[in-house]
């Protein structure tokens, strides 16, 4: 008898699934994104990075830099992690080599949340979960969209998957200092990243150090504590110094709350949306930033509190935006201005509606089967939260809770699979079975 041909093993088949999705985005980036030339935040963060790299100033404002190399003016319109990832590539020169290579550092931070999800998919249900999902991840254009930009969404996806994992191997029984440090030290990374994933902390990270209370249940705690300040801590120091107004992780709040409330994204047909220019956020002119992000939050918090009753429509608009089942034709349009083309944009919206389905039955399959599944939940919430919250409805902020929703479908589509098939020593038996079968059997 001819022997069964192995399986081939996870590690290798995982690599292959990821050497496609490197592929599929390394294409996206040389056929599509290198040509992009569009002012928006992608901007300031390769300029930022040249800045850096060619010794003009640690986080200065990039456009007065760039144009007098004696300008210095502080400036942190967004968390530092991104471009400190951005500098390597930036060291290649200021031309098209340097930007590649940028956008190619996105690609691989891209390559490793794939690999990643099918790590988790592993972890939750075995190695076959594992690969759908890594599969599902490769090719999701929520995912290789990001990858092909020089933004923060690809390092903040990777982070939030990473802290999910963590979560993850604390709970099922790796109660050691060294994860519970990861943890922390996760946490002040994603922050570093995208500012609202510090909200992973409390929502996520101290409920899982609360559910696996032992002995050694404090020393893990310091050690979240710990690393989370040893990470976090400097750059909040650094900014506390050298701004006129209490700078924490960003100056960015401001300007993200009045793009998002507002006239413009509270009436018309552009509710639920984000307006970054006139007339809702007026250009800063001669101001220094952290005064002008403290003006900004005031005057959101004002419009808002004056709009508390429309509040929870323009929420449900922006959280519909963002989920692609509210004016999904026009947000794909205006998401061209931050680099994503509309046949894209269109694909992300048809993932979504095939993945959210699938998310539901795989989070039911799941408890099912006695499985947590609250940590990929809250990691879906925190982005819907965050934009209920006041942030208006771009699509690019729900890019953190993809790869959940990945592997939450993942789970959905396998059970789906295996409820098809016929349960052990129940198989139909047709004609030539019931011929075979013993009388008895071929009576009844």
């Amino acid at each position: 008898m001819p022997r069964t041909p192995r399986r081939p093993r996870f590690s290798l088949a995982l690599g292959l699934i990821v050497l496609v999705a490197a592929g599929l985005r390394i294409t996206y980036v040389l056929a599509v994104t290198q040509h992009d030339e569009r002012l928006y935040d992608a901007t300031w963060y390769e300029l930022s990075a040249r800045v850096m790299a060619e010794g003009e100033g640690f986080f200065v404002d990039p456009f007065k830099a760039l144009a007098d190399p004696d300008a210095d003016e502080p400036n942190a319109d967004h968390p530092p992690l991104t471009v400190i990832a951005l500098l390597p590539g930036a060291l290649l020169g200021p031309g098209q080599a340097g930007e590649l290579a940028m956008r190619f550092t996105m690609v691989l931070i891209g390559c490793g949340t794939v690999a990643l999800v099918g790590v988790l998919g592993r972890r939750l249900r075995g190695e076959a979960l594992g690969l759908l999902a890594a599969a599902i991840a490769a090719v999701d254009p929520n995912l290789w969209m990001n990858d092909g930009l020089i933004m923060s969404e690809a390092l903040a996806t990777l982070l939030t998957l990473g802290i999910a994992y963590g979560s993850y191997r604390v709970l099922t029984g790796d109660r050691s200092l060294r994860w519970a440090a990861a943890l922390g030290a996760l946490v002040a990374l994603a922050a570093l990243a995208r500012a609202e994933l510090g909200l992973l902390g409390p929502l996520l990270v101290a409920p899982v150090l609360l559910v696996t209370r032992d002995r050694g249940w404090g020393r893990r705690v310091l050690a979240t504590g710990v690393a989370f300040l040893v990470l976090l801590g400097p750059w909040v120091a650094f900014n506390m110094a050298r701004f006129e107004e209490p700078t924490t992780i960003s100056t960015g709040l401001g300007l993200a709350l009045r793009s998002g409330n507002c006239d413009t994204t509270y009436y018309g047909d552009k509710i639920g949306w984000s307006a970054v220019f006139e007339p809702c956020t007026p250009p800063r002119r001669g101001v220094e930033q952290s005064v002008w992000d403290a003006q900004l939050r005031r005057d959101a918090l004002t419009y808002m509190r004056h709009e508390v009753r429309r509040m929870p429509v323009v929420a449900l608009a922006r959280v519909g935006r963002i989920w692609n089942v509210y004016r999904v034709t026009q947000s794909v349009e205006l998401s061209g201005g931050e680099g994503r083309p509309a046949w894209a944009a269109w694909m992300g919206a048809v993932a979504t509606w095939v993945l959210v389905p699938l998310a539901v039955v795989g989070g039911l399959a799941l408890r099912r089967r006695g499985q947590r599944i609250w940590p990929l939940v809250v990691s879906i919430s925190v982005t819907t939260l965050v934009v209920l919250a006041g942030l208006g409805g771009l699509l690019r902020y729900r890019a953190p809770a993809e790869p959940a929703l990945v592997l939450l479908a993942a789970a959905g589509l396998w059970a789906l699979v295996e409820a098809r098939r016929p349960a052990p020593g129940l198989e139909p038996v047709g004609d030539q079975g019931a011929a075979d079968a013993p009388p008895a059997l071929a009576e009844r």
